[in-house]
């Protein structure tokens, strides 16, 4: 399992990449990664996509379920999109597991889609600030 943070609008919107086989450690190894971005943002809220078309293998239903009892919603987690495949057993065990964290959470096909619902969802973010790449995304799926 791989994974990489990093801001799309400095301190107001990450990107979390994720691929490879998940483990219930690495759940919480990404949550706590995650935060400390979060803790270190002057932001009030901070959101997130997250991008996980890349997963190849995820833990049990059973053990997701027993991760997120040791996961706490954060109070400055705004809105979660995440990014996938549109394998319908993967996005059940998605929703699962983000109903099990308390956050507002959508799902998107693709990063272009993500972008654009995150704008619509929060406006008032400084979109200029987002990365040109990003931007043409944005734009052309």
């Amino acid at each position: 399992m791989t994974h990489q943070i990093e801001w799309l609008i400095p301190d107001h919107l990450l990107n979390v990449i994720i691929s490879g086989e998940i483990s219930g450690d690495d759940i919480i190894r990404i949550t706590d990664d995650s935060i400390e971005a979060i803790e270190h943002s002057a932001a009030p809220l901070v959101h997130s996509i997250l991008q996980v078309s890349g997963v190849t293998k995820l833990p049990t239903l059973a053990e997701i379920a027993q991760v997120m009892k040791e996961i706490k919603p954060r109070p400055r987690s705004g809105w979660t999109i995440m990014v996938m495949t549109a394998n319908p057993i993967v996005r059940w065990a998605a929703d699962f597991t983000m109903q099990l964290s308390g956050v507002r959470y959508r799902r998107a096909d693709n990063m272009g889609d993500a972008l654009r619902q995150m704008r619509h969802l929060v406006e008032a973010l400084d979109w200029s600030q987002l990365p040109e790449e990003y931007r043409t995304l944005q734009q052309s799926e």
